[in-house]
């Protein structure tokens, strides 16, 4: 296989965790400095990505709804018209990441729906996961011209993916070892553009691409 070649925030967050495990994301001005939310203690299963919709767990949640942190470490910074509906959403919620079919609609890339409540928050991600927790995923490989991704995590399991031939381009961009987060493509608009049932978010450009799970 052919190797791959190689948003205005810079959060200042205070987690179990410091910034230097988590995946890099692009430079950004500092926002939102004194955002210190209280982490629930109790022990929990992670959650696969891997499910009829790729999900994810809350595991802290701003009291104000500004920030969302998620079982992989990853944060979501909420935009101002959701942060009441989050403000509301429970420790251990099962989320799915779904991207904004229409720009205009919102200021964000993503919205996260809480599959619990129902509702939803648009968003978009602010800080990369802990780069050795578990649930994490990274490039493992990949073949431009044929349109194939292999994926791994920390535990070796590995997924290969059929990349949406219309992101072709922005694919030719990503590089070996550049982490991903899974979201969901499955959305009423979605299918008149693209059979791919899930996104790969990669973390270290900030961008999405459709794909198909194969295995």
């Amino acid at each position: 296989m052919q190797l791959l070649k190689k948003t205005n925030i810079l959060l200042m967050l205070t987690f179990c965790t410091t910034l230097s495990v988590h995946a890099k994301m692009p430079k950004a001005k500092l926002s939102y400095a004194d955002y210190q939310p209280e982490r629930d203690e109790m022990s929990f299963k992670n959650v696969s990505a891997k499910h009829e919709e790729p999900y994810r767990r809350i595991t802290s949640i701003d009291p104000q709804g500004y920030m969302l942190e998620l079982d992989t470490g990853a944060v979501f910074r909420i935009a101002e018209g959701s942060t009441q509906a989050v403000a509301n959403w429970h420790l251990l919620d099962a989320v799915i990441i779904y991207p904004i079919s229409w720009s205009c609609c919102s200021t964000t890339t993503y919205y996260i729906e809480n599959t619990r409540t129902g509702s939803t928050a648009d968003a978009d991600l602010a800080l990369g996961p802990r780069l050795n927790d578990e649930n994490n995923t990274w490039i493992l490989d990949g073949n431009f011209e044929t349109a194939e991704l292999y994926l791994t995590n920390p535990a070796n399991k590995e997924s290969y993916w059929q990349v949406d031939r219309d992101d072709l381009e922005e694919f030719s961009k990503w590089e070996l070892g550049q982490n991903v987060i899974i979201g969901s493509n499955n959305t009423f608009y979605a299918q008149f553009f693209s059979s791919c049932k899930c996104i790969l978010i990669n973390v270290e450009r900030n961008q999405y691409i459709r794909a198909r799970l194969i295995y």
